[in-house]
């Protein structure tokens, strides 16, 4: 591979018009640097003025001929954005001719990761560094009153988010107070995003949506009102058609306004009509829906590559495999048949596909067992909530676990996956905030520890 000992590069007769084609002329101060003609189709965004000549400094350290130019046209086109005050938005495919052969993009997701994304997720790296640690759990149990525990939040990063709530407290009031500092970051951390991260938040919030139609769909055929259903629903799964729901009298009024026009639509296409609404077996749609959403959230992360594949795909696996267990032992001396369960498998998971044919054959709890040891981790979940050393069930072995994935997925850099454990981290916090304070309420101090701690390590600063 030909390192370039490049200073200075020049790049001449830079042009962008409305159609998006771009070409230049680059030349270099080193004879080892390739001098030829740079292409690329860009999605521009506005006039941005033509630039004749353009001179940029090559970065401290020497950097491979084949990563050299996608640097050097990233900056330079933001360069020239930005004198005209207009950024457009880049389609970053370059291809740099060297003879016939175009150079291949992926080495370049570090160098291209922060233009775009690179300040968010430096701000949500600074959100969990707030995350409460151990000492601050120890003072919060050492609280005897709601009180109490609201003024050694304020210490943290919670601040004064309790401000306005006038005593006596409850756990109401706490958790809602809790979920609306959660919102307001996230929007700020969506709102501010493009594409391809816009998208992946996107992802994020549908299984909120999920969960609110779920809801939706539940009340009604309880004959409860539609108002207070709505004044139930998670704020982040909120969606366009949600103020029109009001005037939906009947199900299948609901299913028009709600399952046709909204984002999740596809994912309900499969297994739900307007005629299966009267019978429908909410925990069922809802597992079944949640197939559909993790699958294509993991065909989704796997398209964007790179680390972000890495961290994600391995994350979103788990919680394939997680709901795969779950159902098949909830599933037992239920009127769930075997072919029900495989319908509810999500098929993007670890377990994949031996593991689940070995749970779709499971009649017990020890079978079970065996079809989930085909991966390692799960099988000392298992021993362990077996042994039950702790008091600690299976899924509070499975939420230890997952709190440890997502931890691990901020030891890396330049991936969108710090955004989605950033958000899972905060919500298990808040479980044990919660946990926490109904002890507080109910004078069940014995139990107060059994939360999932959140160690964050040295790298993270705790």
């Amino acid at each position: 591979m030909t390192v370039s000992n490049a200073t200075h590069v020049t790049l001449r007769n830079v042009g962008f018009n409305l159609s998006g084609n771009f070409t230049c002329e680059v030349t270099a101060d080193a004879p080892s640097f390739y001098t030829g003609i740079a292409t690329n189709v860009l999605t521009v965004v506005g006039c941005v003025a033509p630039a004749n000549e353009l001179r940029l400094p090559c970065t401290s350290d020497p950097l491979p001929l084949d990563q050299f130019p996608y640097v050097l046209l990233a900056m330079a086109h933001r360069a020239m954005a930005k004198a005209k005050g207009a950024f457009p938005a880049i389609n970053y495919g370059w291809q740099w001719q060297h003879g016939s052969t175009p150079l291949a993009k992926g080495n370049m997701a570090g160098f291209m990761f922060n233009v775009d994304s690179g300040y968010l997720e430096g701000l949500c790296r600074g959100f969990i560094g707030g995350i409460l640690k151990q000492s601050d759990y120890l003072n919060l149990m050492q609280c005897e009153t709601l009180d109490d525990l609201k003024l050694h939040l304020q210490g943290s990063d919670y601040g004064n988010f309790l401000a306005d709530d006038a005593s006596p407290l409850s756990t109401g009031i706490i958790a809602e107070r809790l979920r609306e500092k959660l919102v307001i970051e996230f929007r700020y951390l969506r709102n501010q995003s493009v594409e391809p991260l816009s998208t992946f938040l996107d992802y994020i919030t549908y299984g909120y949506m999920i969960d609110n139609i779920i809801l939706l769909i539940t009340g009604t055929l309880h004959q409860r009102s539609i108002c207070e259903l709505i004044s139930k629903c998670h704020p982040l799964g909120q969606f366009e058609q949600l103020g029109a729901l009001p005037i939906a009298s009947t199900l299948t009024d609901l299913y028009y306004a709600i399952l046709i026009d909204t984002p999740v639509a596809p994912f309900f296409a499969d297994c739900l009509s307007v005629r299966d609404l009267d019978e429908i077996n909410a925990e069922v749609l809802r597992n079944t829906v949640y197939r559909a959403y993790l699958e294509a959230f993991h065909k989704f992360c796997s398209r964007l590559g790179g680390a972000t594949a890495d961290v994600m795909c391995e994350m979103l696996a788990f919680e394939a495999d997680r709901r795969a267990i779950i159902v098949t032992i909830n599933a037992f001396d239920t009127l769930l048949t075997k072919d029900d369960c495989v319908h509810l498998y999500p098929r993007c998971g670890r377990l994949h596909p031996d593991g689940l044919a070995a749970l779709a054959r499971a009649t017990d709890y020890q079978q079970t067992k065996a079809a989930a040891s085909y991966c390692v981790e799960y099988a000392a979940m298992f021993e362990e909530a077996e042994r039950n050393p702790d008091g600690r069930t299976l899924e509070d072995r499975f939420s230890g676990h997952e709190v440890k994935l997502h931890v691990r997925s901020f030891m890396q850099q330049y991936h969108f996956g710090v955004f989605y454990s950033y958000l899972r981290l905060r919500e298990q916090e808040h479980r044990n905030i919660l946990w926490i304070a109904e002890c507080i309420a109910q004078k069940h101090r014995t139990r107060m520890d059994h939360y999932i701690p959140i160690f964050l390590g040295p790298l993270l600063g705790s």
